[in-house]
């Protein structure tokens, strides 16, 4: 727009990049500032610099908003009775064993969206939910807006079971010969303290024996 050099837009927290892109009237002036832009939470301030053949320039300035995390889900498309971390983006306090149908009894999809189950081969999950499941969050369009990795606390097997194998893989993982990242590196960590350790293990123990109960409430 020739009349306009300010221009504004707010983006959902779930963006972190824009790429800006124009054309340009004149083919013997040139443009400076379009391309990729990583977007922090809140004001950023993007500019595009346009110089004519003559040496005139002209500024245009583009303000994008990012919306602050929501950790209700809210304003992601959905709301849920479970504890969603929008900073490593996985969903808990899930009870072991839920069905799909049972875990999405407690989404609530706003403003149109839908939402769904994946497993790791992007095949909709009709039995039970598993660590390393995702929960994607549909627009109204059918694009994907948000997404979750499913965390149960002491399966880092992905199986939605708690028992003697998700003790032997982390075993396995304290011995170096098996790799444990993202969502089931978090499930191994049964004791919420932080690190992945011999208390876990004993932790998976005594939930396999009906001792004590892994508590899938990290908070």
């Amino acid at each position: 727009d020739l009349y306009n050099n300010e221009y504004s837009l707010i983006v959902d927290n779930i963006v972190s990049s824009i790429h800006v892109s124009g054309s340009l009237v004149d083919d013997l002036a040139s443009v400076d500032g379009l391309g990729d832009y990583n977007l922090g939470v809140g004001e950023n301030i993007i500019n595009i610099v346009v110089t004519a053949q003559n040496g005139d320039q002209n500024t245009y300035r583009i303000c994008v908003v990012r919306e602050e995390p929501d950790t209700t889900g809210e304003g992601t498309g959905f709301s849920s009775i479970y504890a969603v971390n929008e900073n490593q983006k996985t969903i808990a306090n899930i009870s072991v064993g839920s069905s799909a149908s049972e875990f999405m009894n407690g989404i609530t999809c706003t403003g149109g969206a839908t939402a769904k189950v994946l497993d790791k081969n992007d095949t909709e999950v009709t039995g039970k939910v598993a660590t390393g499941n995702v929960l994607i969050i549909y627009n109204s369009s059918n694009m994907v807006i948000a997404q979750y990795d499913i965390v149960i606390y002491g399966d880092p097997t992905g199986d939605g079971k708690i028992d003697i194998f998700d003790v032997a893989s982390i075993k396995r993982y304290k011995l170096g010969s098996v790799s444990l990242e993202n969502a089931y590196l978090e499930a191994a960590d049964c004791n919420h303290d932080g690190k992945v350790d011999i208390f876990d293990v004993a932790a998976i123990k005594r939930n396999v024996l009906g001792v004590s109960i892994i508590s899938q409430n990290k908070g």
